[in-house]
């Protein structure tokens, strides 16, 4: 290898408790990469981040978000990932110098060369993927066949930013409308300068049916909840329901009952159910997912809901027993008063 200083500082992102996957990366890399540090990863999955406990750190998420792949939501490791990067997007401004981050699943190639980031660098580009996931068509680079113009860049395991990228990465409306950290840098690019090595030189190690991050891969798999829930008894409640809503976030959600007993009665025989699944004589939380795995994939059922479904439309809204965002609720309050199943079709 042919590093030469001056080199640049390199982050490698890692959960702190995750030891073994530091072990790993200092194995496998450690004369490949100069000036390099450990970056603790802000880990909401260890410090069970909740909703609130984000808006108090001055973030929120993009509750509309669907990833275009699959339609699944944010996940808690994505959320915290996104974190991590933005701190050291701020860090890139406050150096006032180029930086490299890495997460620490990756492998960097032995031709691998800091002169040649640099190089690229003073040619005025302002993000370098020495490693990356084409999803688009990238575009070659005259006279450099190594190279190319990253078109939909997925993976932010390996990249390097300068002060003036970093500056437009950082802004409040991200902020409050967290993505995860691949997507919002691909929805940047035409605001960047980027540039892509064609064959990496910098590998992400491939899954093993487990991550810290993204919700697709193994029992791993954590959503984000960004929205409080609220119950509302229709009965005992001193407030209309308008009167209840009116003032909650819309993407809040809002359990509606009138008697207490019968949904009190619900939930027990679901849960009773869902015992009749398991092995073992006792359900913890953390076993919804598991269960309705087990009734999907092997008892070849429709995994049981713990609530109605309000993707019926009609009955469902109008039953004394539901479910539904806050905007919902808010948007039928407004269009009727009093419903009628031909006034309801109007607006579903």
């Amino acid at each position: 290898m042919n590093n030469k200083i001056p080199s640049i500082p390199t982050y490698v992102i890692s959960l702190e408790r995750r030891q073994d996957r530091r072990k790993h990366f200092v194995e496998k890399n450690k004369n490949k990469v100069l000036s390099w540090s450990f970056y603790d990863a802000y880990d909401a999955k260890g410090l069970e981040l909740t909703y609130n406990d984000l808006k108090r750190m001055g973030f929120d998420t993009n509750q509309t978000w669907k990833d275009p792949m699959d339609e699944q939501h944010l996940s808690v490791g994505g959320v915290g990932c996104f974190i991590s990067h933005f701190r050291l997007w701020e860090i890139c401004i406050k150096l006032n110098c180029p930086i490299m981050i890495l997460e620490d699943d990756v492998i960097i190639e032995d031709d691998f060369n800091y002169q040649n980031i640099i190089d690229l660098i003073n040619d005025g580009y302002n993000l370098i993927y020495p490693g990356y996931a084409e999803m688009g068509s990238a575009k070659p680079v005259e006279g450099r066949i190594e190279l190319v113009i990253p078109d939909y860049p997925y993976w932010a395991s390996s990249y390097i930013i300068t002060p003036d990228s970093a500056k437009i990465l950082v802004n409040d409306e991200i902020k409050h409308n967290i993505i995860p950290v691949d997507e919002y840098i691909t929805n940047k690019l035409s605001e960047l300068n980027p540039i892509a090595y064609k064959n990496n030189i910098i590998h992400q190690l491939p899954k093993d049916g487990k991550s810290d991050i993204d919700p697709r891969w193994g029992q791993n798999r954590s959503y984000f909840q960004d929205f409080n829930v609220h119950s509302y008894n229709n009965v005992n409640s001193v407030q209309s329901l308008a009167e209840f809503v009116q003032n909650l976030p819309d993407n809040d959600v809002v359990i509606y009952y009138e008697d207490e007993s019968k949904f009190k009665k619900y939930v027990e025989n679901e849960i009773a159910r869902k015992l009749l699944y398991v092995k073992s004589d006792i359900i913890k939380k953390d076993d919804i997912f598991l269960l309705n795995q087990i009734q999907t994939n092997v008892l070849g059922i429709d995994k049981i809901e713990l609530m109605p479904n309000l993707m019926g439309g009609k009955d469902d809204f109008k039953s004394d027993m539901y479910v539904a965002r806050v905007s919902k609720i808010k948007q039928n309050l407004n269009y009727q008063s009093s419903w009628t199943d031909t006034d309801f079709d109007l607006y579903e």
